[in-house]
C-alpha cells in the first residue's frame, strides 16, 4: 500500500515545494474546498497518531496503524531501534507534523510575525488586515507560502530602524511604509510594483526602494526581473540590502524552477548557495544558504532516499532541528521514488532498512507478511518484532508465530513497542482461540494511561470476547480523540473544529456490534440491568434502535415492552408514544409507531456511530440524513470512518465480531433476523407500505390523512430504493382520491 504525496506530480521539484516553499521554515497547502462542513467523531485516526503529537515524538507510540503517514512510522523506527528522539528534536518534528497537518490558520504566517508587522504599521497609517501569505500555485488547485515569518519580521525591524532614523511622521517614513503595502499586497495575487522614490528622497529610502521593488516582483513571480533587481542590488556597494541580495537571487531561481522551471535553474542555484556558504565576507548568510542548499541537495535527482535514510538512522547532537529537516526531504524523496513497478519496489527495500520497514509496515498482503517474518527472524530486533506482529494472521507458520508472540510477551510495559505489541497480541490469541488470555491482556493494559485512540482499539477488541452482556455494556461508551470538521481520515483540524463534551458515543466497531451482532431480545435487555452501566444518552439510542427494530420485526410483544421503556428515556416522545399504549390491537400498535416514526425522522433501527444525527429527532435534514437506508442489519454509517476501507476498496470492512456470551439461540434468532430486517427495504418504502395498508383497511381512521402526507414526504427526504417511487404515488393517489378535502391533501401537491 503505497501512500504518495499530493505533490508528486512535480517530481524532484515538488520535493523542494512542498518541503519548504523555497525558504526557511515554509510551508505548503492544499487548497480549502466550498461546501458544507459536518463535524465528524474521530476516535482514532487513520494517517497519524493522537494530539498532541509531542507525546508520539517522545515515544508514546501506542498502536501502530500501517496507514500512518511514513514521517511518523519513520519516529517509530527510530524509538523502536533504540535510537530515540533527542527533547531538543522534538519541536522540529512538530513544525513538520504541523505543517503537513495544515493546522496553521490558511492564509496566515507560520508564527506571529505578520501580525506584529500589522500592529508596526498601524502605529503610523490606518489599521489594515493583516496580510495573507499564501499564493496559488499555477496551474495547479495547490497554494504555497509565499511571503515568511522571516520577510514580516525583517520589515518590522526596518521600519523600526527608519522611524530611529527619520522620525514617525516624516514623508520618507511614511513612503516606506506606503510601497511596503504594495509589496505585501502580491503575496496573495498579482503583482503591482510601488511607485518609485520621490525627487529629493534621501539615498537610503531609494536603495530601500530598489529592495522593496525586488521584493515585490519576487512576490508577484516575475522571477527574471526580481533576478536581475538583486543582482544590481548586490552590486551597490553602499546599500544595506548588498549582502542578503545574492542568497535572494538564489531563492528567485529556485522559486521558479519549481512552479515553472526549467530544471537547470537548479544548478546555477546551488552554485551560487555554496559560494554563499563559503563566503566568509559574509557570515551572517551561511547558515540560512547552507539550509537551503540541503533542500536543493535533496532535490538532485542522483540523491536516492536510501541515502536520506541513513541520515535518519544516525544522532546528531549538533543540529537538533536536522531530524525534522531530514525526514521532510526523506518522505517527499521516497514520494517520488515510489512505483508500482515491482523491481524499482524491490531496490527501494533492498537499498535502506529504514525504508524497507516503513514499506513493509504499509504494504498488505501474504508477501509482505512473509517478508516481515523473515526479516524478524534473521534480525529478531525490534521494529521487525513489530512489523511481523501486525501481519501475523491464524495461517501463519505456527513455530514462527509463536516465538513472535512470546517475545512480543517478554517486551516490558514501559518500551515505545508495548501497547502495539499487546494489542496484536490480544488479536492473535482471540483468532486463536485463547479468548482467557486474550481478556486478560486486554483488560491489563486497559488499566494502565494509553493514548486515546490505543484505548479506542483495545475496547474494540474487547467487545468481542465479553462473557455477558453487561460486560459488553462496560465496554460500549467510547469518548472521540478528537471532534472536527475534517472527513479525511487525518483529523486535522481538531483544534479549530473541536466541540465541547460531546460526551460517550458509540464508536464503530461497538455499533457495529449492536446493528450485526445482538439479535433483539439482546438489545432489549441492554435497558435493564445488563445495561447499567451505559450513560442515559446512549440507553436512550439503544431504546430508539430496539423499539424501531420491533416494528420491522413484527414483534408486538417486544413492541408494547419497548415502548414503556422508551417513553422512560424520551420524555418528548411520550405524546406520540402514548397512542401505542391506548391501540387496542396489534395492527393499531403498529400504525401509531408508524406514524411515530413518519413524524420524527430520526428515528432508525440502527445505532449511529460517531456524533448524533445533526438536527433535532422530529426535524427534516436537508441533506437526507433521515430514517433509514435499504440493507438494515448492515451498519448505517454517515461518515467515512478512518479505520475501515471505504466503499468499493478491496479489503471491505470484516462481519461485526459477535460477543462470546451468544449462544446458538442468540445467533439461530439473529441470523433469521438479519433475513427479515434486510427485506424490510428503506425507510421510506417500508413506512409507505404500512401506511397504505393500514389505510385500505381503516379509511375512517382520523390520523390516515396526515399519515398519507408523511408517507410521500418521506420518499422525497429519505432514502430510495427499487420500491419507493411506487409507493410514493400509491399514498399520493389514495390520499387524492380519498381526502380531497383535507388539509394534508393540499399539503402534498407532487409524488416522488
Amino acid at each position: 500500500m503505497k501512500r504518495r504525496s499530493r505533490w508528486r506530480h512535480r517530481g524532484a521539484a515538488a520535493v523542494l515545494l512542498a518541503g519548504l516553499a523555497l525558504g526557511l521554515g515554509g510551508s505548503s497547502r492544499r487548497a480549502d474546498g466550498c461546501g458544507p462542513e459536518f463535524e465528524t467523531a474521530f476516535f482514532h485516526y487513520q494517517t497519524r497518531p493522537d494530539l498532541p503529537l509531542g507525546d508520539f515524538a517522545s515515544g508514546r507510540l501506542g498502536v501502530l496503524l500501517p496507514s500512518f503517514a511514513r514521517s511518523y512510522l519513520v519516529i517509530a523506527y527510530r524509538h523502536l531501534a533504540g535510537t530515540g528522539v533527542t527533547t531538543a528534536e522534538v519541536p522540529g518534528l512538530l513544525e513538520l507534523w504541523t505543517r503537513r497537518l495544515d493546522l496553521l490558520e490558511f492564509g496566515a504566517g507560520d508564527g506571529d510575525a505578520a501580525r506584529r508587522w500589522t500592529e508596526a504599521r498601524a502605529r503610523l497609517l490606518p489599521a489594515q488586515p493583516e496580510p495573507g501569505s499564501f499564493r496559488a500555485a499555477p496551474s495547479s488547485y495547490q497554494s504555497y507560502l509565499n511571503c515568511h515569518d522571516d520577510a514580516f519580521a525583517r520589515a518590522t525591524l526596518t521600519l523600526e530602524e527608519r522611524v530611529r532614523t527619520w522620525g514617525k511622521q516624516s514623508p520618507w517614513t511614511l513612503d516606506w511604509l506606503h510601497a511596503q503595502d504594495v509589496v505585501f499586497g502580491n503575496c496573495e495575487s498579482g503583482v503591482a510594483l510601488p511607485d518609485p522614490a520621490p525627487p529629493g528622497a534621501p539615498a537610503l529610502l531609494r536603495q530601500d526602494r530598489a529592495y522593496q521593488t525586488a521584493a515585490a516582483l519576487f512576490y508577484g513571480e516575475a522571477f527574471d526581473e526580481a533576478a536581475v533587481q538583486f543582482d544590481a542590488i548586490a552590486r551597490d556597494a553602499t546599500s544595506p540590502w548588498r549582502e542578503l541580495a545574492p542568497y535572494l537571487t538564489a531563492r528567485v531561481m529556485l522559486r521558479k524552477a519549481a512552479l515553472a522551471g526549467p530544471d537547470a535553474l537548479y544548478a546555477v542555484a546551488e552554485q551560487r548557495l555554496r559560494a554563499l556558504a563559503a563566503d566568509a565576507t559574509r557570515p551572517a548568510l551561511h547558515r540560512a544558504a547552507g539550509l537551503l542548499l540541503e533542500r536543493v541537495e535533496a532535490s538532485a535527482p542522483q540523491l536516492h532516499a536510501s541515502k536520506l535514510a541513513a541520515r535518519l538512522a544516525a544522532v546528531h547532537p549538533d543540529d537538533p532541528s536536522a531530524l525534522g529537516r531530514w525526514l521532510d526531504d526523506y518522505t517527499l524523496r521516497l514520494d517520488v521514488e515510489l512505483s508500482d513497478d515491482a523491481t524499482v519496489l524491490a531496490a527501494l527495500h533492498a537499498e535502506s532498512e529504514l525504508t524497507d520497514w516503513v514499506l513493509t509496515m504499509q504494504e498488505p498482503g501474504s508477501l509482505a507478511q512473509a517478508h516481515a517474518l523473515l526479516r524478524w527472524n534473521v534480525t529478531r530486533s525490534g521494529p521487525w518484532l513489530i512489523a511481523a506482529l501486525g501481519k501475523l494472521d491464524s495461517a501463519s507458520p505456527p513455530e514462527l508465530r509463536d516465538q513472535v508472540l512470546a517475545a512480543a510477551a517478554a517486551l516490558p510495559a514501559g518500551s515505545p513497542g508495548f501497547v502495539h505489541a499487546a494489542y496484536h497480541r490480544v488479536r492473535m490469541l482471540a483468532s486463536l482461540g485463547r479468548s482467557a488470555e486474550a481478556r486478560a491482556l486486554s483488560d491489563q493494559v486497559l488499566a494502565t494511561p494509553l493514548p486515546r485512540s490505543a484505548a479506542d482499539l483495545l475496547h474494540g477488541q474487547r467487545l468481542g470476547l465479553a462473557q455477558s452482556l453487561a460486560e459488553l455494556a462496560r465496554h460500549l461508551p467510547r469518548q472521540p480523540s478528537g471532534v472536527t470538521v475534517d472527513e479525511t481520515g487525518t483529523g486535522a483540524r481538531d483544534e479549530r473544529g473541536k466541540r465541547a463534551g460531546p460526551g460517550p458515543l458509540f464508536e464503530t466497531v461497538g455499533a457495529r456490534v449492536l446493528e450485526q451482532g445482538l439479535p433483539l431480545a439482546r438489545l432489549e435487555q441492554l435497558l435493564g440491568d445488563a445495561g447499567a452501566t451505559l450513560p442515559a444518552s446512549l440507553r436512550r439510542a439503544v431504546a430508539q434502535v430496539a423499539w424501531t427494530r420491533a416494528l420491522l420485526l413484527g414483534n408486538d410483544a417486544a413492541l408494547q415492552r419497548l415502548t414503556t421503556a422508551l417513553a422512560a428515556l424520551a420524555p418528548d416522545l411520550q405524546s406520540d408514544l402514548a397512542g401505542l399504549t391506548s391501540a387496542d390491537n396489534a395492527e393499531q400498535r403498529a400504525f401509531a409507531a408508524t406514524l411515530t416514526i413518519l413524524r420524527h425522522p430520526g428515528l432508525r433501527p440502527s445505532p449511529e456511530d460517531g456524533l448524533p444525527r445533526r438536527v433535532a429527532l422530529d426535524e427534516l435534514d436537508s441533506f437526507r440524513d433521515n430514517w433509514w437506508c435499504e440493507g438494515v442489519g448492515q451498519l448505517q454509517s454517515r461518515r467515512p470512518d478512518p479505520a475501515l476501507p471505504a466503499p468499493g476498496e478491496a479489503n471491505p470492512p470484516a462481519p461485526a465480531p459477535l460477543p462470546d456470551f451468544l449462544g446458538s439461540d442468540d445467533r439461530d434468532s439473529l441470523q433469521r433476523q438479519r433475513v427479515r430486517l434486510r427485506a424490510a427495504g428503506s425507510g421510506p418504502s417500508f413506512l409507505g407500505k404500512q401506511v397504505l395498508a393500514f389505510a385500505r383497511h381503516n379509511p375512517r381512521d382520523p390520523r390516515v390523512p396526515e399519515a398519507l402526507h408523511l408517507a410521500v414526504r418521506a420518499t422525497r427526504y429519505g432514502c430510495p430504493d427499487d420500491d419507493t417511487s411506487e409507493v410514493s404515488c400509491a399514498a399520493f393517489r389514495m390520499l387524492a382520491r380519498k381526502f380531497p378535502r383535507s388539509p394534508w391533501t393540499g399539503r402534498t401537491p407532487y409524488c416522488y
